[in-house]
């Protein structure tokens, strides 16, 4: 018997990042910010993914996120709340290895 794997949808996605963020404050709260971290990455990551998928744009790997990313923050709307917009993908992930 096999079991085939559907698809998260964005919905999913979307919701999947809100839990991820609650569960990062509450790691923050403990004093564990490594797990606190891996946990706001997973936040960034659904919630990337989900915007991806809303526009059809690729998402299933690094480099894919990483171009979902940079194509999100040069629209307009999102211009003033992303500075610095290539650098945001490639700042996020290494903080998840700092060491704290």
């Amino acid at each position: 018997m096999t079991t085939e794997r559907v698809p998260m949808l964005a919905d999913d996605r979307a919701a999947t990042a809100l839990e991820f963020l609650t569960k990062s404050d509450a790691e923050f709260a403990d004093g564990d910010r490594r797990q606190a971290s891996e946990k706001l990455w997973g936040a960034a990551t659904q919630a990337l993914m989900a915007a991806a998928q809303q526009q059809n744009w690729p998402y299933g790997s690094h480099q894919a996120l990483k171009a979902a990313a940079c194509r999100r923050a040069q629209r307009p709307a999102d211009s003033n709340r992303l500075p610095n917009r290539r650098k945001v993908p490639r700042q996020l992930l290494p903080r998840l290895y700092d060491g704290f």
